[in-house]
């Protein structure tokens, strides 16, 4: 606490963090806990779906085509047109219905965070009748709750195409952001992101795996590929 005092040349976000905090009377660790938070939420996570979106579709190339086809359909955005053009109008990109079920498809596949904790702090029970007492640290897995979402028959094949064809699924079922009063705040914003990239893949550029596809992903506590993920980019 005694460093608190002494931030001002820091950034208005942590400043800001570091004044609600010493209101509170919480201490450093709690004050630290935060921070990591915000920088593993504001970094890792959208890179992590950037990286499997991309692996993705390396894989089943034909739906950068379609992603170009439905640019060209719904924005009037083509491979020739001048880069400001393009800027105006693709922050319409992640609305497009094959481009959503695209990165949906993703982040099922690959959920950005398949890990998290949480502190009892009231006996919560549980389906099965069993009861967690307050203080218990228990272990959530959103990973394992997008990954088996009911509806989905061949839950380990990259299929868009179910995003299109049934029902919107509950906030609890595909919640790779969280859901509730714990939804991940930059939810949009990744997604936003990871369409941005998409379109300017599509539209100008050719990618291939740079020797051979990842052989072995990590996910502790977003996937990654173990040995680093290398791509070939070229421009079409």
């Amino acid at each position: 606490a005694a460093r608190a005092n002494n931030y001002a040349d820091a950034p208005e976000l942590f400043g800001t963090l570091i004044d609600a905090y010493l209101d509170a009377g919480y201490d450093d660790a709690a004050f630290m806990d935060n921070v990591l938070t915000l920088l593993f939420a504001g970094y890792d996570t959208t890179s992590s779906a950037m990286q499997a979106t991309i692996n993705l579709m390396i894989l089943h190339p034909e739906y950068l085509s379609k992603i170009r086809v439905e640019l060209k359909g719904k924005l009037g955005i083509t491979t020739d047109m001048p880069d400001e053009l393009v800027a105006e109008r693709l922050h319409e990109a992640r609305k497009l219905p094959i481009m959503s079920a695209i990165i949906r498809e993703a982040l099922r596949l690959d959920p950005i965070v398949v890990n998290t904790f949480r502190r009892v702090l009231e006996p919560v029970e549980l389906v099965d009748g069993t009861v967690v007492p307050p203080g218990w640290v228990i272990n959530v897995s959103l990973g394992r709750t997008v990954q088996t979402m009911p509806g989905v028959h061949n839950r380990e094949a990259f299929n868009p195409e179910w995003w299109l064809s049934n029902q919107e699924p509950s906030h609890f079922d595909f919640c790779p952001f969280g859901a509730g009063s714990r939804l991940c705040p930059g939810n949009e914003t990744a997604v936003h992101e990871v369409a941005m990239l998409l379109a300017s893949i599509a539209l100008k550029a050719r990618v291939s795996f740079y020797d051979a596809p990842p052989k072995k992903w990590i996910n502790d506590p977003v996937p990654e590929v173990q040995g680093g993920f290398k791509i070939r980019v070229q421009a079409l």
